[in-house]
């Protein structure tokens, strides 16, 4: 094995590429799943579109894609936030909400921030049996378990544009920090 001298950076182990992975690909397969649940027909010259059960399969792959996409993201920050303002920073923010991870790497944007708070307490129902308990409210006087009163495919819906947004971000980011760094050597 070659040595690595002082200047070459620690070598760091991670899975938040398979994080990304697993949760694009249950994305896709959520997607593919719906598109093939429905059916289109003409009954007494009208267009209709039938939906038929695809089993609980998209139910399923949108909540692998909610929490593998929220873990990825977690994950992502996290080193982001390594690279950028060291460990320590790192840990001080490590059981922190995202955001908080996302304040410190700057991004503001309300709705984001908002969508962050969101896609974080549904992956937490999904993963911890009892996350629920603390969501009740009612609705139209009746309990449900969530405020977030949708289809668990929404919400992969939501998790994976929160995922782009932040790969986005930062490959924009990091060009403009490329770009500025260049420009000062002038």
């Amino acid at each position: 094995m070659e040595n690595l001298d002082q200047t070459s950076p620690p070598l760091v182990l991670t899975r938040y590429r398979e994080f990304y992975i697993i949760a694009k690909e249950a994305f896709h397969s959520m997607k593919t799943l719906l598109d093939d649940a429905v059916e289109i027909r003409i009954i007494d010259g009208e267009i209709s579109t039938i939906k038929s059960w695809d089993k609980g399969k998209s139910y399923r792959q949108a909540m692998i894609c909610t929490v593998f996409g929220v873990t990825f993201l977690e994950a992502y920050t996290h080193l982001k936030i390594v690279k950028t303002f060291g460990e320590n920073s790192a840990i001080s923010l490590d059981r922190k909400t995202l955001k908080d991870k996302f304040d410190k790497l700057g991004i503001t944007d309300e709705e984001i921030i908002n969508l962050s708070e969101r896609v974080r307490d549904v992956r937490n129902m999904i993963s911890h049996e009892k996350a629920y308990i603390r969501h009740r409210e009612l609705v139209d006087g009746k309990k449900y378990d969530s405020p977030y009163f949708s289809t668990a495919q929404d919400e992969a819906e939501k998790t994976i544009f929160l995922v782009d947004f932040v790969i986005e971000y930062f490959r924009d980011k990091d060009k403009l920090d490329n770009f500025m760094k260049e420009m000062s050597s002038y």
